[in-house]
């Protein structure tokens, strides 16, 4: 099966926590993959860029990083993009996204209070994920939880991810309280 890296140069809710469990999960194939390139150039030099990437994957803070972002990727973005966009049929309403949006911060801030539920061995996705469906790719939630032993920052990182979601979407969601721009507004 081909790898494809996720498409970071567009800006989607998703695009970078997709490229985060990409580098988890085909962790080695990228390492060797910029072995290689170094070793098949002429000058035997890394572009800058190159050079950055190579670095960054040896680096303990970076693959922390890395892991938090992946983390909220796999238990909010796409359980919360998956939400808003049910099947066909279903015609999802802006206007009608509040009590969703409540219930997101809720489980937000279930996070904060009790990262073991997604940093656990036995965390699972009923309990670590927006909707309590699957994981989008279980293999991250695989590859994060065979590396936390030699991961110490992860725990910290992934309550300060979800403690600066948690303040952008509620400042996102301003206009869905009620009485506001949004709650006012109809569907006609």
């Amino acid at each position: 099966m081909p790898i494809v890296f996720p498409d970071t140069s567009n800006i989607r809710y998703h695009c970078h926590g997709d490229a985060s469990s990409e580098l988890l999960v085909n962790y080695d194939f990228y390492f060797m993959l910029l072995e290689m390139v170094w070793d098949k150039k002429e000058a035997g030099t890394f572009t800058n860029l190159e050079l950055n990437v190579y670095t960054g994957l040896q680096d303990t803070p970076t693959i922390e990083e890395l892991c938090a972002i992946s983390l909220y990727s796999q238990s909010v973005t796409h359980p919360y993009l998956h939400t808003i966009r049910e099947p066909e049929g279903n015609k999802t309403n802006a206007l009608d996204l509040g009590p969703l949006h409540n219930r997101l911060i809720s489980f937000i801030q279930k996070i904060i209070n009790n990262p073991n539920i997604l940093l656990s061995p036995a965390a699972s996705f009923e309990t670590a994920t927006f909707d309590g469906k699957n994981w989008q790719r279980p293999e991250v939630i695989y590859a994060i939880q065979t590396q936390l032993p030699n991961l110490p920052h992860v725990r910290p990182l992934t309550i300060a991810c979800f403690h600066g979601a948690l303040t952008t979407w509620k400042r996102f969601l301003v206009e869905f309280a009620p009485r506001g721009e949004i709650d006012k507004a109809t569907a006609n």
